[in-house]
């Protein structure tokens, strides 16, 4: 019968958080004197005696005076440390997280979630982008040198993402228009483009600027003042007064739209 009961104790105090199990024979105290048991009682108790759970959190410490990283008050609850989560989970409320916090499963948070410290999500991919499970209206970041924090990212009424502070980014940036267009800003190359070029691209180098359209240049300014334009061997058919346009290496402006008349 001993050894049976001390099987039982073994078994109960593997239990698991997710395991499913709420109570065993072993997590029972019934027959047992404080004796066998005060070290297995959590405890708030602190320097004033019999004063219970107060509006300020107090650790939570077991019987024999081990500190845990639970924190209770009558309104809150605080965790210092490492800690996992499994399952899920639904939080009413401000939180604020010290620490590296694991959660598997959703979490849903209704008010502000402050984090210091490190979030590690399973869908988070390899080049640090998430690919689930991630909602939020909002998204403030939080300098750590100064302490400032800064409202980055909001969601608008008709789901439009609202950028709401300075961005700068490494490496290229694209923006998709609702038709499938796409403008492309290349911080590397320095240049801005509609697609892949071919519908015009403009090039920032060190000396000049140009604009160009696929692989033909359509004008250049340079540093030393000079400029650069397309040239064509055959004028417009239809151009307004005003235009210029370089044939074969002569400047010609459009007075009249006369196409071949216009004047040098």
């Amino acid at each position: 019968m001993a050894q049976q009961n001390q099987q039982n104790q073994e078994s109960g105090s593997g239990n698991s958080p997710g395991s499913g199990n709420t109570a065993t024979a072993a997590s029972s105290l019934a027959g047992k004197s404080p004796a066998e048991t005060y070290k297995d009682l959590l405890t708030v108790a602190s320097a004033t005696n019999n004063q219970g759970l107060e509006p300020t959190a107090k650790r939570v410490f077991d019987g024999e005076g081990i500190g845990s990283p639970l924190f209770l008050g009558t309104n809150s609850l605080d965790i210092v440390g490492t800690s996992t989560i499994t399952g899920d989970t639904s939080i009413t409320g401000d939180v604020a997280i010290t620490g590296t916090t694991t959660m598997t499963g959703d979490a849903t948070v209704t008010g502000d979630l402050t984090v210091t410290g490190t979030i590690i999500n399973d869908g988070m991919g390899g080049d640090g982008t998430f690919t689930s499970g991630v909602t939020a209206t909002s998204f403030a970041l939080s300098n750590p040198s100064t302490g400032a924090t800064t409202n980055a990212f909001s969601l608008a009424g008709d789901g439009t993402v609202q950028v709401t502070a300075n961005l700068v980014t490494k490496g290229a940036m694209t923006f998709m228009g609702s038709g499938g267009e796409e403008v492309r800003v290349d911080a590397a190359g320095g240049g801005v483009q509609k697609g892949d070029g071919t519908k015009g691209k403009v090039a920032m180098k060190e000396t000049e600027v140009s604009l160009n359209k696929g692989e033909k240049e359509l004008f250049t300014a340079k540093e030393d003042g000079t400029t650069r334009m397309q040239t064509v061997d055959t004028l417009p058919a239809d151009p307004s007064p005003g235009d210029i346009v370089n044939k074969d290496g002569e400047l010609m402006i459009a007075t009249d739209g006369g196409g071949d008349d216009s004047n040098k």
